[in-house]
């Protein structure tokens, strides 16, 4: 169990392998888009890409699988493709809500800085009935420098009004966790079936690791 310092007065969120059980329709997406151009997924291509922006993804699909279309064409297939996915199959990681509530109990707000896009960010909080529970929602449509870069957690941090030190992200990722970590932000890892491969190095590079959210305190 890990307990919750008495100092954070925020809370930030990763979306995809983090707040929600999300990364095997990514799996299905990357299957579905390179399928169609005769390309085989590589092993671990999420890993390669997982704290990328969409902007930052399309441009490495160029580079990697000469793909010639625009990122912006890129970007709106993969958002088709994923949409009812997103509606239908996402869900959030085992006690998440109830994380959550605690947090708004206390007046601490929570917020999410994913690198997926805004659409499907705000698709899968209305689908699952969440879309009221954060204060901030920062996209991968935001931002052109992805995670591990720590702009997308300073401003997060700017816009909810918090001192960097006093917010605690969660992040499944080692890119991830090392933008949170570059902003000054205390960092918890989750684990996840996509990630098993970097555990012991997410645990390395956090200040703690949860299997779900029910493994934490105030």
């Amino acid at each position: 169990m890990i307990r919750i310092s008495s100092r954070i007065r925020a809370v930030i969120f990763d979306l995809d392998g983090t707040l929600m059980d999300s990364m095997g329709v990514w799996n299905e997406v990357d299957r579905e888009y390179l399928g169609s151009r005769g390309i085989e997924v590589p092993k671990n291509l999420s890993l390669e890409i997982g704290g990328c922006s969409m902007y930052q993804t399309a441009l490495y699909f160029q580079k990697r699988f000469g793909i010639q279309d625009s990122p912006e064409t890129m970007m709106d297939e993969w958002n088709r493709l994923a949409y009812e996915l997103y509606g239908t199959k996402v869900r959030p990681k085992k006690g998440a809500r109830e994380f959550i509530a605690s947090c708004h109990s206390r007046d601490i707000p929570c917020a999410i800085a994913s690198s997926n896009s805004r659409e499907l960010i705000e698709h899968t909080l209305k689908s699952r009935r969440m879309e009221k529970d954060f204060q901030v929602i920062l996209s991968g449509n935001e931002v052109r420098i992805g995670k591990p870069d720590p702009f997308i957690y300073r401003e997060c941090a700017r816009r909810l009004q918090v001192e960097p030190s006093d917010c605690l992200a969660f992040e499944d990722l080692p890119d991830g966790i090392v933008a949170a970590k570059k902003a000054g932000m205390t960092c918890i890892a989750v684990c996840d079936e996509a990630s098993v491969d970097v555990q012991a190095e997410k645990e390395t590079l956090s200040d703690g690791m949860i299997t779900d959210f029910t493994e934490l305190s105030f």
